[in-house]
């Protein structure tokens, strides 16, 4: 059966394009170029500016933080001075006695990109940035550690301080307390009492001689712990040391002596392994701050 519809005009391998069909063709395609160029053109035109400000973001942001981190380094240069002097004056003058200076810290390095500071000082060495920054982050417990070292000083220095004040036993009481045992007469006079031993117990009369001694070169308000060390002390020890074990009184009073001065000793070494500790602390924060002057001026 026929078709009921009959579309065919002609036929189609017979045509020829002409030139406006070559035009056509043309058109369309400088039309897709065209298109695809300002798509790309205005991509890369796109890209550029948010490259350009992103840059400039980074920029912004690069020197607010080194700015931050400038600021923030001469607040921490004038307090590591101030804490400096304090250290110095602890170890020269009153051992204790020590100020710890607020804002030495290294909190303030947080957030900031340090690649940033590389670009923004101008120092060949970088390694001498790196060595500060490392240095400063050391910082962070300062405060807290040295609080503690201190602490455990005084708790120390307390304790020996306290086994040294037993030599007031055979300065005072006990002295006395062998007197009434073993003088040979005791006389009561107006302002004073005076006494006298047995020529044959000469451990008291030389206890007596060493103790009067002392009081004399101490005076009334001479507290020279180590004129007591030197002038009472000491001689008591070898004095006492001659009566040992014939006498139980003089043992007695040489242990006293000899746990007196020990305790002194340990006092006198508590204290010098401090200030060899915070001579080490001054030096460390010298150096950090001799770098830190050194950054600031690059």
């Amino acid at each position: 059966m026929d078709s009921f519809f009959n579309f065919q005009f002609g036929e189609f391998t017979g045509v020829k394009p002409n030139w406006f069909d070559y035009l056509s063709l043309i058109i369309t395609i400088l039309g897709v170029v065209f298109g695809v160029l300002s798509a790309y053109l205005v991509a890369r035109y796109t890209y550029n500016k948010e490259k350009r400000y992103a840059e400039k973001t980074r920029k912004e942001i690069s020197e607010q933080q080194c700015l931050f981190f400038v600021e923030n380094l001469k607040r921490l240069d004038d307090n590591l001075t101030k804490q400096i002097e304090e250290l110095r004056k602890c170890r020269e003058k009153d051992i204790f006695r020590l100020s710890v200076i607020n804002g030495i810290t290294s909190t303030f390095l947080q957030g900031i990109d340090l690649s940033n500071l590389f670009e923004w000082f101008d120092v060949q060495d970088k390694s001498r940035i790196n060595k500060l920054l490392f240095d400063i982050y050391g910082l962070e417990d300062f405060k807290q550690s040295l609080q503690q070292r201190y602490l455990e000083f005084n708790r120390k220095y307390n304790y020996y301080e306290r086994q040294f004040k037993v030599y007031r036993e055979i300065l005072y009481y006990n002295y006395f307390k062998l007197v009434n045992l073993r003088a040979e007469n005791i006389e009561q006079q107006k302002e004073k009492v005076s006494y006298s031993f047995y020529d044959t117990d000469s451990f008291m009369y030389k206890y007596a001689q060493i103790r009067k001694n002392y009081l004399e070169k101490q005076g009334k308000e001479n507290t020279d712990r180590e004129l007591l060390v030197q002038e009472f002390l000491l001689p008591l020890i070898e004095a006492a040391s001659e009566y040992v074990p014939s006498d139980v009184f003089a043992i007695e009073v040489h242990n006293t002596a000899n746990e007196s001065n020990s305790a002194y000793v340990d006092m006198l070494a508590t204290v010098d392994v401090l200030k060899r500790e915070l001579k080490a602390q001054e030096d460390t924060l010298v150096e950090i701050n001799k770098d830190i002057k050194f950054l600031l001026e690059s």
